[in-house]
């Protein structure tokens, strides 16, 4: 592909996922790199993605969502239009997907639906703790650390933005 691509997770040596732009997503089968033909034609950028067992999510650009049911990529319905950079999922804790002005969303019981740190710095990225705690972090060193009931934020002295975390 010529495309930017910009982020990849995966399952296994023979199953993972990139996505990028124009809503572009490939499939590695322990061979090769495939384009994965099911995705929707109108998604502009991807922005991240996360697998799990048979299941994943992609976001991206003014607000996308895609859900991969372990066959095929659909969208998903987000009345929320802030650019979406992170995103991360377990079965205990649902989806989570962090982005532009401060937008955290939370996926549970089928139902998308806003959560707020009381800030508007941007949120690059989003990952879960063995423990359970789940942190993002982001513009000029901002780092959220929620407990299942609210999120906590530190801002460290770093002067820079944080794009990644791994718990």
């Amino acid at each position: 592909t010529e495309e930017h691509l910009l982020a990849i997770d995966g399952t296994a040596s023979d199953s993972a996922f990139i996505v990028g732009d124009h809503g572009t997503v490939l499939f590695y089968d322990g061979i090769a790199w495939k384009p994965y033909l099911q995705v929707q034609p109108d998604v502009s950028k991807l922005y991240a993605v996360d697998i799990g067992n048979g299941s994943g999510v992609a976001v991206g650009f003014h607000g996308e969502i895609l859900e991969f049911d372990g066959n095929q990529w659909l969208p998903e319905s987000n009345p929320f239009s802030k650019h979406l950079f992170g995103t991360w999922s377990s079965e205990s804790d649902g989806i989570f997907a962090v982005g532009s002005s401060g937008a955290i969303l939370r996926k549970t019981a089928g139902r998308w639906n806003a959560m707020s740190y009381g800030g508007t710095q941007e949120l690059y990225t989003v990952s879960g703790l063995p423990e359970g705690d789940i942190l993002s972090a982001g513009q000029i060193g901002l780092l959220l650390e929620y407990d299942g009931a609210g999120w906590e934020s530190t801002q460290l002295s770093l002067g820079w933005e944080i794009y990644s975390i791994w718990g």
